[in-house]
């Protein structure tokens, strides 16, 4: 949904340059993400996510994604092609 700013309401994690709508282009990549909220004292993943996002001016290049959902929903980063699609 949108908020009254015209910007979604969502969270999002940025790999991307060091801002100012700049962009990065990793040669050697490998990370994990994974998002979680509070609810009712407890952390929660979030039930969806995907691999981009419209909130911010910078951007990656030469990288790739995977969603998994066991144990728990996280993302796995790595250098390769990306596509833009849904994590889980």
């Amino acid at each position: 949904s949108l908020l009254p700013s015209g910007l979604y309401a969502d969270a999002e994690f940025v790999t991307g340059g060091p801002g100012g709508g700049s962009s990065a282009a990793p040669l050697a990549y490998n990370a994990t993400y994974q998002l979680f909220y509070l609810s009712a004292g407890k952390l929660t993943p979030v039930p969806h996510a995907y691999n981009y996002g419209a909130d911010t001016a910078e951007a990656v290049y030469n990288t790739a994604d995977a969603g998994y959902t066991s144990p728990t929903p996280h993302a796995v980063l790595t250098v390769g092609n990306e596509y833009f699609h849904d994590l889980w």
